[in-house]
């Protein structure tokens, strides 16, 4: 989110910025109702970045994880509009694929409630370090019916 990335989620960056904007205004850097505006201008400009990067290196910064040397794609069995996905049924694939164990294992989600999508259009993506653990993550994704919920 703070670095801008063109595939973040819209609705992730406008809690964000909402949130933003409420401590901003609760704390008293900015008047009461200039808080989004302040909010916005400081993740374009790269401001909050940059605020974070110094308290990252004040806290000695970790590495970013290596990428996972597999990954598959996850297709959507059903048309329709995503009305809930399990978490716990997510969270299981992601430890099937070695999470927490491997850093760069676990899933990323490349869609989210409420979005339409068409039958083998890809929902996620499983990260995993060996071909083992990725096989059984998309097994036990594969034999959950109710890991993504459809309607509309």
């Amino acid at each position: 989110m703070l670095q801008r990335s063109p595939g973040a989620p819209v609705d992730l960056r406008e809690k964000s910025l909402y949130l933003a904007a409420r401590i901003l205004e609760l704390t008293g850097k900015v008047p009461g109702g200039y808080g989004y505006r302040s909010a916005v201008e400081a993740l374009d400009s790269g401001r909050a970045w940059k605020a974070f990067e110094k308290i990252l290196q004040a806290q000695g910064a970790r590495a970013i994880p290596p990428e996972a040397r597999f990954r598959a794609e996850f297709p959507s069995p059903a048309d329709g509009r995503i009305r809930a996905i399990h978490c716990w049924h997510m969270a299981r694939v992601a430890k099937h694929a070695g999470a927490p164990a491997h850093a760069s294992a676990g899933v990323r989600l490349l869609r989210t409630v409420g979005d339409v999508v068409s039958r083998g259009e890809p929902l996620f993506e499983i990260h995993a370090q060996s071909e083992a653990q990725l096989s059984f993550a998309l097994e036990y994704a594969r034999s959950r019916s109710d890991l993504v919920s459809f309607g509309f």
